[in-house]
């Protein structure tokens, strides 16, 4: 498949849909894309409740992985109920639908607030799709509405579909409206549909809401196995900014950190929050919440369209920052842990890279979504390294050499103990400066903060 990476995408037996930013025409993506038609998959059968179509699926995966594809996804929502069973068939990353997002991106809302999913069927949308995606419809605040009955979901069910760009934008919005009319608190959408990346620009300036979509999924699974400074400078270049609130200490500038510029394909625009220590945040210290929405505000009154910060430990103010502003929130990486998890086949277990685990506390983890006892994670920091001691001063004076070595010893000593590790989540919003060595040493999908910054700009862009 030559050096990049490629992402292998199985795809319904249908004629591909290759209309300007479809999942299906490769121009929309600037990594390589291998598709391959998976036979017997049709719409029909894929929604359900055919039993068996789910081994062609496997098979087509465990063919992909042997031609030497890094990471694998699918062209249907509904082929959520065939995650955990395809996933557990190969070694490398999975991930089939954007439903598998939802447990992840429902965090970011504000209290009171619901994830609208705009689907292809809502009839046929249900539990098994739901669960397979590793979350229940009872337990999240989501809502659903579908284009059944319309002109575009009557041609997507045809061997060869011929939807318009047009028509495909008029149905989603219209779905769009009904969900909303239904549901005033809906304050962001999910399109579960593959062929609704298409609409989605659309559906942005229709709504005026972040909208995450089947290609969101897609970039966030190849940025986890593809070296960053590989694709970094091929993205375009946004308008839109990104605010980076910072730790009252010096920033970084080594390659990769947060706290530089390049680091990042659009605008951001930094402000150090006054009485945000190392110290005080990761010990808990709620006081600084107030300092962080205030610095947050005036951001966002230059222009800021989404806010992360520069330490993972702020998870204990994402609903009160979340609530207080009305753009995107995302406080910390620990945020990405639910999708991760989803991803993950049975009995594999998620390393979570942290810069104290002393620190990291169930509260910590409970805000971003998880149970940090009941949940396949494995934690370990770099508490009492010269890396910790050195992002602990006020010069935070870190070496590129001792990171490397300090996290590593911590990412060596979880896989010692734990033979089923299948993917590394980084707390530390410093720890994305090594995040490339990472991949490169053990093969691993890495997810961090750039990984949860990505993801936040993707919606509102």
């Amino acid at each position: 498949m030559g050096d990049r990476p490629t992402l292998g995408m199985l795809q319904l037996a249908h004629a591909p849909v290759r209309l300007p930013g479809a999942i299906s025409n490769p121009a929309t993506y600037d990594f390589p894309v291998r598709y391959q038609q998976v036979p017997g998959a049709w719409t029909s059968n894929v929604i359900g409740p055919d039993s068996l179509i789910h081994e062609a699926y496997i098979t087509a995966a465990r063919e992909m992985e042997k031609d030497g594809i890094a990471a694998i996804t699918s062209n249907c929502g509904f082929t959520a109920r065939f995650q955990k069973d395809v996933a557990a068939s190969v070694s490398i990353p999975v991930a089939l639908s954007s439903l598998l997002v939802v447990p992840s991106i429902v965090r970011l809302l504000p209290p009171g607030k619901k994830l609208g999913i705009l689907t292809y069927d809502a009839k046929q949308l249900g539990d098994v799709h739901c669960n397979g995606a590793g979350w229940s419809p009872t337990r999240l605040p989501v809502v659903v509405a579908g284009i059944e009955g319309s002109q575009s979901w009557a041609e997507m069910a045809k061997p060869d579909p011929k939807i318009t760009v047009a028509a495909l934008e008029r149905d989603v919005i219209a779905a769009a409206r009904q969900l909303r009319v239904a549901h005033p608190d809906v304050a962001m959408l999910l399109l579960e549909c593959s062929a609704f990346p298409i609409a989605a620009g659309a559906v942005r300036r229709e709504t005026r809401m972040p909208t995450v979509d089947f290609s969101t999924l897609q970039r966030a699974l190849m940025d986890a196995v593809t070296p960053r400074r590989d694709w970094l400078p091929r993205r375009t270049r946004m308008h839109d900014a990104l605010a980076v609130l910072r730790l009252n200490n010096d920033p970084i500038q080594l390659d990769g950190a947060i706290t530089r510029e390049d680091s990042f394909p659009y605008p951001v625009r930094y402000m150090k929050v006054p009485s945000a220590y190392v110290d005080n945040v990761t010990r808990g210290d709620r006081s600084v919440e107030g300092d962080y929405i205030r610095c947050a505000r005036e951001l966002i009154g230059q222009g800021a369209r989404g806010v992360i910060t520069t330490c993972g430990f702020t998870s204990i103010f994402q609903n009160g920052m979340s609530g207080s502003l009305d753009v995107p929130v995302a406080t910390s990486s620990l945020l990405l842990v639910p999708f991760v998890l989803s991803m993950m086949p049975p009995a594999s277990t998620l390393a979570i890279l942290t810069f104290d685990a002393t620190r990291l506390t169930p509260a910590h983890c409970e805000a971003a979504g998880f149970s940090l006892s009941h949940s396949p994670v494995a934690v370990a920091g770099v508490e009492g390294t010269e890396s910790w001691r050195a992002m602990c001063r006020p010069a935070n004076d870190v070496t590129m050499a001792d990171l490397e070595h300090d996290v590593m010893g911590a990412l060596d000593r979880l896989r010692a103990e734990h033979k089923n590790i299948r993917a590394v989540l980084l707390e530390c919003a410093v720890f994305p400066i090594v995040a490339d060595v990472i991949r490169r040493r053990t093969g691993l999908p890495v997810f961090d903060f750039l990984s949860l910054a990505d993801i936040v700009m993707a919606s509102i862009v």
